[in-house]
């Protein structure tokens, strides 16, 4: 007995070591960012093998527990050598020294991790939250089947399963989570074992405390964002360490929510609030991404997507709640089973088939009523403690609910598991005062005692036998009759002491010298009388699920509902205290600690998962789940939301709006502006689904159309609402007595409006090392920089506006979808083809919305969401990779940035990585001279500005990296200027120099971009005109105006208010506008309207070419003399010193060149709206008027008729049934050979096609005699007499000529007066409201073409071609005639031509 306790002592000295050496490594534990700290959590991450070491430490400690002799096998000393000897590697590694706060600073000072050593750290702890929701998961799943295993016979394959998964799941943990290896070790415990159900027995109770304990201390039901955000490189921006007090009442039930798609958005996002940009060019930003991290943060997405893809089908398959309920049948039907002992023989073997039905069968409810049945019919009720068989059946109940319902309530499962725990508390609670394992001890004692005498009686018995028989007395002289009873008696006695003596001693346990069993006892009956006291826990269950089975929606009524919630977590945390005191006080019970442990883990469980759907109850949001569904199920789809339209039509919903408000009163101390996206944002977000689904369909019909049109007019009342507040804000301002002295506009001079212009254009970004700049200078920073107001834009002064990103974003898919998709008979256009881009625009525009939703409101979302957003998580971790490592090719998830390269504005990933080595390399030399020269200012000024380097996002202007390495270098002079050649870091400072030296000549080759960037941000202005132009139509079109006056006088002005850089824009808006009509319902005014804005459209494009020459015109002297000044300022083997001083005044200058060219594009465009060049002479005329493309058309019409060879045709042969003979349908063959018959005899007989012809011919030689005057030159050899004579013939000539026109015209019935009336009656808008007309376009839409008609068609399209271009032509002479007239010579004067006309 003594060895035996010896053993147990030694046994039970390993466990409590190897406890204080699992804490070591318990990352909860840690604090803030500190040097011992730090080392803790690099060894949890990185010192795979301690874990190893220390979980094969623990497994051998439960062999060695279960184990008859470990002493005799070696055990013992195997087990005592591995903790030995891991205890001195963890005291080397510094791991076990403990020192207070003051004194950890100081013993750990010598103990500092490198940048790359945290970065790589932070790497590793932001995805532990996501890592170990996998490990818990799968952890709970594999607990269930284990427990299961143990509860009726499995196949041999089923054991072999488990075993493997059982390898894989603690590699994962020990290799991807900071999980503390004690709660792992009933695990390690079976995978090193042979039988696996013989070992499940002796582990049962210890498998299923851990897998409990698990879910509550695990980082992603305690806390995910202390992880997900935090930062030892930068600890001074460290987060608030509370969670958000939703989201910490949950505990366990935080695994039913979508915390696995927080954990994977917080991964991707660095950001809890907003920065949306629609163009995904904020996606970046919004990720965190810096330059020294980007390395490490390229590995962190490769690993979030390979864990994405390994673990995809976690959420469906280790979902919590089947999880959990599986669980339940285990530890059900293991308490029932126990039962059976106090049951007849003859009624036990049906009732342990009824047991096995509970977890086979998919609705065993009979097999529940006989297992009651027997229950309540239990023979010798008084062995059970009283309410023991209730509480069963109660769980009974409930889980036959949960599994026959497929109920995804977790109240039922937390009925379940707090009547459960009662159960077991309530059976494994001491009943007496003394202890049972001293009374084990006693009894052993006293087995081996009467052992020991009844040996000594056997061996004096078999002296006398020898003495008397000469034989000893052996076995079967027991079963000697004619031996004394009283051998026999001996013989049977020592076997029974053997056997029990053998049964004792494997029950021993050891205690310690002072006993605790008397204040365990006080303890635990304390605990029944207080929080764990039966009836106050049923009282508190029960005020839970009336709030759940009716909950009142009054303020007063949810404030008492908060007031229970917050008496549950107190009540948690005095549970979770008596567990960590028994841990604590009672360690060397575990035998007594460890059943009661686990009913109150049970308790707990249970009791939370009830309060945690109460707490859900109190925020109502059904529609949350589907906003997030909405916004980030890609590209997956669900019944609810089947398409891209359903999606932008929810996002256009009440119901969503609804979901915002609501989360707007959840968050009453902090900004909602930050979180929550504006209802702006959702309409262009729907605007940006409603084009992917028209580019998935390949159509735009009438729903898509109608729902285009809403999300149109709902954005024009956002940006008319955002109009009202601004003239409101300045209304008041203006009305304020302080601001009566204010001046109208910016109140800047025209010299510092220009600086300020300046300094927009090229930033110098000295405010980011301004601390650094002002030290030891009297004067601060040598240049002016801008103020961060003064870099918002004014439209972001007002909250929920639309910004200048979203009205770009809203032109162009208005454009793209109405250009692709309007069809009429003189409008065709190609259908946009599917591409990516489109798509990855969408998806990256939801991720900016949803991402810092899901940061605050991820525990008020269902679970079953996780699966949705898997495909999405491993779509924006390749673009956020693609982004980072530059596109590789044409078919990267890229995103790509339209127009020109900005050097002062755009990102240049690519280049930026380029100085990271150079930086790297620098910061090495300079920690290196720091060790010789500590603290001194040179070198710790290069290390700060080092640092901010690093710290600039990668997605910065390369101008910002630019003038930190310029400071760099600047600030090194100071070391260099006084260093030995030893010690100077000219060495490193060399590949600044030349990284800069590269920069700047890449700036010098984007400056011939600087014009096209001008000419973008000038283009971008004209999209405001959007709004109203849109206004205009709806307006008109609401109240079905006949005439169009105002519409068209409007537009004209429009376009001709229009700058020379505005010109091209604002005329596709008018083509974009006249194709919205085509797509738009028929109402009345819409045909109208549409044919204004196609023959605005027609007439104002005859100007584009002369627009471009003007734009070409006024832009070559800028280019010329901007490329002059580049091929002057050549930086090509000069230094750096000589660039940086030629820096501002090349910038002035550049400056100066671009302020000269804005100024052209803003000069207008009215004086080009006129004809230029060759089309401003006389038309030309056909060279033989007698087979001109008319008369050839009219040929063509009277050889082969409209309509030959096509005869109506009765399908069938014959009528159809039920049409009478008589009638006009039978009749219709007949009768339509008839119709055609008169057609052609009408169009023989009419006249116009002979009047058209003389028309044709009249106008042709009117033509050619024009022609033939402006030819007429005096001779250039005469004399200036005789040029004279000439000059005057000619002028009489003409005269004449235009006399005899008129005089022709008046024969005609044309007259001056008539013109006159004319005039004046006419609408001057008539040719505005034209029928549209493109007989190319018309005909081409004709698909099957008869021989004739083809050869009708074909003269048609010949002489319809300059038509078009004709008719605007004369229109726009028209209109310069009318100007002409009004300062017209004296010889075209009105009275002039009146009189000859006479």
């Amino acid at each position: 007995m003594t060895e035996r306790l010896a053993v147990l002592e030694t046994v039970a000295d390993c466990a409590s070591r190897l406890r204080l050496l699992s804490g070591a490594l318990d990352v909860s534990s840690v604090g803030q960012v500190s040097s011992s700290g730090l080392l803790r959590l690099q060894k949890a991450t990185l010192s795979l093998d301690i874990k190893e070491c220390l979980l094969e430490a623990w497994g051998l400690v439960l062999l060695a527990n279960n184990q008859p002799d470990p002493q005799n096998t070696g055990l013992l000393d195997k087990l005592v050598s591995k903790v030995d000897q891991q205890q001195s590697h963890m005291t080397f590694q510094g791991l076990l020294e403990v020192c207070s706060m003051v004194e950890e600073d100081e013993a750990a000072g010598g103990v500092l991790m490198t940048r790359q050593e945290r970065l790589q750290l932070s790497r590793r702890t932001r995805l532990w939250p996501l890592m170990e929701e996998v490990a818990v998961l799968n952890q709970l799943r594999l607990s269930a089947d284990l427990l299961l295993l143990s509860l009726g016979p499995r196949d041999q394959k089923v054991k072999d399963r488990l075993q493997q998964e059982l390898s894989r799941h603690l590699g994962y943990c020990l290799q991807n989570t900071p999980m503390n290896v004690e709660r792992l070790r009933s695990l390690f415990f079976l995978l090193s074992g042979h039988t696996l159900v013989e070992e499940l027995s002796l582990v049962w109770c210890e498998l299923l405390s851990e897998t409990l304990t698990t879910l509550w201390t695990c980082s992603v039901t305690s806390h995910p964002d202390r992880w997900l955000r935090w930062d030892p490189v930068s600890p001074e921006n460290q987060p608030d360490p509370k969670q958000h007090s939703g989201a910490a009442n949950l505990g366990p039930a935080l695994l039913s929510k979508a915390v696995w798609s927080h954990c994977m958005l917080g991964v991707l996002s660095s950001s809890v609030t907003g920065g949306w940009e629609p163009s995904g060019a904020g996606l970046s930003s919004l990720s965190h991404g810096s330059l020294g991290e980007w390395k490490e943060r390229i590995q962190q997405l490769q690993d979030v997507s390979e864990v994405l893809w390994e673990n995809m089908a976690i959420p469906a398959w280790a979902e919590f709640r089947v999880s959990d309920l599986r669980l339940q049948g285990a530890v059900l039907v293991q308490q029932l089973q126990s039962l059976s002992s106090l049951l007849p023989v003859s009624l036990q073997e049906s009732y342990l088939k009824n047991c096995r039905s509970l977890l086979e069968d998919t609705n065993p409810v009979g097999a529940a009523q006989k297992i009651q049945m027997v229950l309540r019919d239990l023979p010798a009720p008084g062995l059970l403690p009283d309410g023991v068989v209730e509480a069963l059946g109660t769980c009974l109940q409930q889980y036959i609910q949960g599994k026959g319902q497929d109920s995804k309530s977790l109240a039922g499962s937390g009925l379940f598991w707090v009547n459960m725990g009662l159960v077991q508390i309530q059976l494994w609670t001491p009943q007496t005062i003394f202890d049972p394992a001293v009374k084990r001890a006693y009894k052993l004692n006293y087995a081996q005692q009467e052992l020991a005498l009844l040996k000594e009686e056997w061996r004096a018995r078999n002296l006398s036998c020898q003495l008397t028989t000469g034989a000893e007395l052996e076995k079967g002289s027991t079963t000697d009759r004619f031996q004394h009873p009283r051998i026999r008696y001996l013989w049977v006695r020592m076997q029974l002491m053997k056997e029990q003596i053998d049964e004792l001693s494997r029950k021993q346990a050891y205690r310690p010298q002072a006993p605790q069993y008397g204040r365990l006892f006080q303890d635990l009956q304390h605990y029944l009388c207080s929080v764990g006291q039966k009836a106050a826990i049923q009282e508190l269950l029960s005020h839970l699920l009336k709030v759940l089975q009716g909950f009142p929606q009054s303020s007063k009524s949810k404030s008492a509902v908060q007031a229970l919630l917050k008496e549950e977590a107190v009540w948690q945390n005095s549970q979770q205290r008596f567990c960590q005191k028994l841990m604590e006080d009672y360690s060397l019970y575990p035998d007594v600690v460890d059943p009661i442990r686990t009913g109150i883990l049970q308790l707990r469980h249970g009791m939370r998962l009830v309060a945690s759907q109460v707490a859900t109850s109190l925020t109502p949001l059904p529609d949350l789940s589907k906003l997030v569904s909405c916004l980030l199920s890609y590209p997956s789809v669900s019944p609810s939301l089947p398409s891209y339209l359903a999606r932008a039509d929810f996002l256009c919903s009440r119901a969503c709006i609804y979901v915002l408000h609501r989360l707007v009163e959840l968050l009453p101390h902090q900004s909602p502006d930050l979180i929550l996206p504006q209802s702006s944002a959702l309409l262009v977000n729907g605007l940006l689904y409603v084009q992917c689904h028209a580019l998935s369909v390949g159509e735009f019909g009438p729903e898509t159309c109608s729902l285009f049109r809403h999300i149109c007019q709902a954005l024009v009342n956002e940006w008319d609402e955002q109009e009202r507040q601004k003239r409101e804000k300045e209304q008041l301002e203006a009305s304020l007595f302080l601001n009566r002295s204010q001046t109208h506009g910016s109140g800047l001079t025209e010299d510092e409006q220009e600086e300020k212009d300046f300094r927009l254009q090229f930033p110098q970004f000295s405010t980011d090392f301004a601390d650094i700049l002002s030290q030891n200078s009297l004067e601060g920073p040598a240049d002016a920089q801008l103020k961060p107001e003064d870099r918002a834009p004014q439209e972001a002064s007002v909250v929920g506006s639309v910004s200048q990103s979203a009205i770009n974003t809203l032109v162009q898919v208005h454009q793209r979808i109405c250009l692709g998709y309007a069809r009429s008979l003189w409008y065709q256009s190609t259908a946009p083809a599917v591409q990516i881009q489109e798509h990855l625009q969408a998806l990256m525009s939801s991720y900016q919305i949803l991402s810092p939703v899901m940061s605050h409101f991820y525990h008020l979302i269902d679970s079953a969401l996780d699966q949705q957003l898997a495909g999405s998580g491993l779509l924006l971790s390749a673009v956020l990779q693609n982004i980072v490592q530059g596109s590789r090719g044409a078919e990267e998830l890229v995103v790509t940035s339209e127009g020109p390269y900005d050097f002062y504005q755009q990102p240049n990933m690519s280049e930026a990585r380029l100085c990271l080595p150079v930086l790297e390399q620098l910061s090495e030399a300079v920690v290196q001279r720091l060790e010789d020269w500590p603290e001194h200012p040179a070198l710790i000024q290069l290390t700060k500005v080092i640092e901010r380097i690093l710290a600039f996002s990668l997605d910065s202007p390369l101008a910002k990296f630019l003038n930190g390495l310029e400071i760099l270098l600047s600030k090194a002079q100071d070391w260099e200027n006084n260093a030995s050649r030893s010690v100077s870091l000219r060495k490193e400072l060399e590949p600044v120099t030349q990284t800069i030296i590269q920069w700047r000549k890449l700036e010098l080759n984007c400056w011939s971009n600087s014009l096209d960037n001008t000419m973008k941000r000038h283009t971008e202005r004209s999209t405001k005109h959007w709004f109203s132009i849109y206004q205009l139509l709806e307006k008109y079109l609401e109240e079905a105006r006949e005439e169009a006056n105002t519409v068209s006088s409007t537009l004209q002005a429009f376009m001709e208010g229009s700058t020379v850089g505005e010109f091209s824009t604002r005329l596709r808006m008018l083509l974009s506008f006249h194709c919205h009509l085509l797509l738009a319902p028929n109402q009345p005014g819409r045909e109208s309207l549409s044919s204004l804005l196609w023959n605005l459209h027609e007439y104002y494009s005859q100007f584009s070419e002369s627009i471009q020459a003007k734009i070409t015109q006024l832009r070559q002297p800028v280019e010329k003399e901007l490329k002059d000044f580049v091929k002057i300022s050549k930086w090509n083997d000069v230094s750096f010193w000589s660039i940086k001083q030629s820096v501002e005044k090349t910038h002035r200058t550049l400056f100066k060149f671009l302020k000269k060219f804005e100024e052209a594009l803003n000069s207008p465009s009215l004086p080009a709206l006129v004809e230029q060049g060759r089309d401003a002479g006389v038309d030309s005329v056909d060279a033989n008027l007698e087979e001109s493309p008319l008369q050839q058309i009219h040929r063509v019409l009277k050889n082969i008729p409209p309509g030959t060879g096509r005869d109506l045709q009765i399908q069938n042969g014959g009528p159809d049934e039920g049409v009478e003979a008589s009638s006009l349908q039978a009749r219709l063959p007949v009768l339509s050979r008839k119709m055609k018959k008169i057609c052609n005899q009408v169009l023989k007989q009419n006249q116009v096609p002979e009047l058209s012809e003389d028309l044709d011919y009249f106008t042709g030689q009117v033509v050619s005699n024009l022609q033939e005057l402006q030819s007429l030159t005096a001779d250039p050899t005469a004399d200036k007499e005789k040029q004279k004579t000439e000059f005057k013939h000619i002028q009489q000539q003409k005269q004449r000529a235009l006399s005899d026109l008129f005089k022709m015209l008046s024969e005609m019935g044309l007259s001056y007066r008539k013109g006159l009336m004319w005039n004046r009656t006419a609408d001057s808008e008539t040719p505005l409201c034209l029928q549209p007309l493109d007989i190319t376009t018309a005909l081409s839409a004709v698909k099957n073409q008869e021989p004739a008609e083809s050869m009708l068609f074909t003269e048609l399209k010949t002489a319809w071609h300059g038509c078009q271009k004709y008719f605007y032509r004369s229109w726009a002479r028209k209109t310069a005639l009318q100007t002409a007239l009004q300062h017209a010579a004296k010889v075209t004067r009105l009275s002039f031509l009146h009189e000859k006309h006479k």
